[in-house]
């Protein structure tokens, strides 16, 4: 691309193909305009000049008069495509669901002859559209620009957006309409595993929200971008605590791995929170990739699991003992260890696992739910079903979750029958309970654990294997796997330890809600999701929804601070309180992660 300083000079500027095609189609043909280009703006050889720009890009996209979104050439019927989609987003009305116990709901507007407007509120309806016209609109979506990490943050900062495709254009607010419901029509692709990547890579477009730093690898795993660090900084325009972004200095020049560990090590130390542990799938080898110190998430690398747990609350509210750096790359925690792991069954469901073939792993994983008489053992089926779901049912969320976003557990266990029960399966199961157990089966295994004279069952990631521990350790929502794999006197603790590295996070029902530390939950209280993801206790009794744990009243903290705790957590979800050790139900010991 040439630049002109005036009619004598002129220099050249190396460009992508994208980017001048950009150039040609957005540029008017009969006045100058003025465009803001972060590709040619920003030297991106220049590691300083980058590293200055990055925490300048939140305000540089909220300032701007207009955003412009370029989607590429026409091509595919892209015209015709943009074209429906300015005519439906005129005719519909979307609400998102703010939370993931909701669903989507839009309604058709229509003119009445006096010409005010009618809506006609029903999800179920059909869109203004032909399957041919989805079919365009669909292509259209399936760019590559909806996958780079970076437009991520872009749109999310923009107040006024306008996408381009060729020379047509619509205004973002028709488009993001549009996405919304087309990611929730049951396509009849809508198992496939192709449908779920495109749905994916498009749900960030459908509402403005900020994230935790937890939330990240989890959102935007599959995202687009050249540098492995830009996992980090190319996201803390996204976070809803913007004190991170100001914070975190971008480095280019740091390694990745330095990257991810200092992160790390910054969210322990501000957050006091483990539960990012659970994004530390590995312990041994996976797919050719070792990534160290083990307790540092490898963003870098796309997780072994479809879902990650988010709805337990293993070590209740409470906050971590300790939690230090120890060594330079050993992290010292504090918890309880509930058993090691004496049998896994390997599920072999992967992402493209077709639903013949998730059924026939199921029947297999799950078979010592057949009795001798041609009955069933049905409190096993029930914990098959809880455990295959990781009990994400809609009866556990307050209110209770609607059919279409969440199976209750009757459907799950009468599936689990039928799959037992007949010889074609497939022809009478309903595959939409067969997806949910699959998109919790990914990457996972099942586990039999023998604690506390009893048999527990469970989903543990698949490196697990025999003699790994199951622990709780405080600060973290969910019950860790770790693998022992030294034991020595440690000179700073004055006191032999073994070290050991985290194999990933696991579901067990038995210990998902404090009881390793706690102890069992009353009788009349349910543990279940509010507020969208945030775990809470609904008393059966009353019905009371409450965030704070019934049972801290035992341990001597008195009602004014709990009524405190209680607003504190309709702030912060990850609010944890200090409690005296010496009071929990559990005997506390220190392990070191490597």
């Amino acid at each position: 691309m040439f630049i002109y300083a005036d009619r004598e000079r002129r220099s050249t500027l190396a460009v992508t193909q994208n980017l001048y095609d950009a150039l040609i189609a957005l540029r008017y043909g009969d006045r100058v305009r003025t465009l803001w280009i972060d590709a040619i703006c920003i030297n991106q050889r220049d590691e300083k000049e980058r590293r200055a720009h990055i925490p300048l890009m939140h305000s540089i996209y909220h300032q701007a008069n207009r955003v412009l979104v370029w989607l590429g050439q026409e091509s595919d019927d892209s015209n015709r495509a943009i074209s429906k989609i300015n005519d439906v987003g005129q005719q519909i009305n979307v609400k998102c669901p703010p939370f993931s116990n909701q669903t989507l709901r839009w309604s058709i507007i229509k003119k009445a002859a006096k010409g005010s407007d009618v809506r006609v509120d029903d999800s179920n309806m059909l869109l203004p559209m032909t399957d041919e016209e989805l079919a365009t609109i669909v292509r259209l979506l399936s760019r590559p620009w909806f996958n780079r990490l970076w437009v991520r943050q872009e749109i999310h900062q923009a107040n006024h957006i306008l996408a381009q495709c060729g020379q047509s254009t619509v205004p973002w607010d028709y488009l993001r309409k549009v996405i919304s419901v087309v990611c929730y029509l049951k396509h009849p692709d809508y198992y496939s595993s192709t449908w779920k990547a495109l749905k994916k890579s498009l749900m960030w477009c459908t509402e403005k929200r900020g994230l935790s730093f937890c939330q990240l690898r989890i959102e935007f795993e599959g995202a687009l971008c050249r540098d492995p660090k830009d996992r980090i900084y190319g996201t803390l325009g996204l976070l809803t605590d913007q004190t991170w972004a100001r914070r975190i200095s971008p480095n280019y020049s740091k390694t990745t791995t330095q990257v991810y560990q200092d992160v790390t090590r910054f969210y322990f130390q501000e957050c006091r929170d483990l539960s990012i542990l659970e994004q530390c799938q590995r312990g041994v080898e996976f797919d050719g990739h070792v990534f160290a110190p083990s307790w540092v998430p490898d963003w870098a690398m796309k997780p072994p699991v479809e879902k990650f747990l988010v709805h337990t609350r293993a070590s209740s509210h409470i906050a971590p003992l300790t939690i230090r750096v120890v060594g330079g790359t050993g992290l010292r925690v504090a918890g309880v260890k509930v058993s090691d792991i004496h049998a896994t069954r390997k599920l072999g469901i992967i992402s493209s696992s077709p639903i013949d073939h998730v059924i026939k792993a199921i029947r297999k994983a799950t078979r010592d739910v057949n009795l001798p008489d041609g009955t069933f053992n049905e409190p096993l089926v029930e914990v098959y079903a809880r455990t295959l779901s990781c009990n994400d049912l809609a009866e556990n969320y307050e209110p209770p979750a609607p059919a279409e976003a969440r199976p209750s557990l009757e459907k799950i266990k009468q599936t689990l029958r039928q799959i037992h029960q007949d010889a074609d399966p497939i022809s009478h199961v309903d595959w939409g309970c067969i997806d949910h157990i699959k998109s919790w089966a990914i990457g996972r295994s099942l586990v039999l654990v023998w604690a506390g004279g009893r048999v527990l069952v469970g989903l543990v990631p698949l490196t697990a294997r025999r003699g790994d521990a199951i622990c709780v350790l405080l600060g973290s929502d969910i019950p860790m796997m770790l693998r022992p794999f030294t034991e020595g006197y440690d000179e700073r603790l004055q006191t032999f330890v073994t070290r050991y590295t985290v194999v990933g996070g696991c579901y067990i029902e038995d210990i998902s809600h404090g009881q390793a530390i706690l102890g069992p939950l009353p009788p009349n209280i349910r543990a279940v999701r509010y507020w969208g993801h945030q775990p809470g206790f609904k008393n059966m009794d009353t019905g009371e929804v409450s965030g704070v744990d019934p049972r801290f009243g035992d341990l001597g903290i008195n009602p004014p601070t709990l009524g405190d705790f209680q607003q504190w957590l309709r702030r912060d979800r990850w609010a944890r309180l200090e409690v005296d050790a010496g009071k929990l139900k559990a005997n506390i010991d220190v392990y070191v992660l490597e």
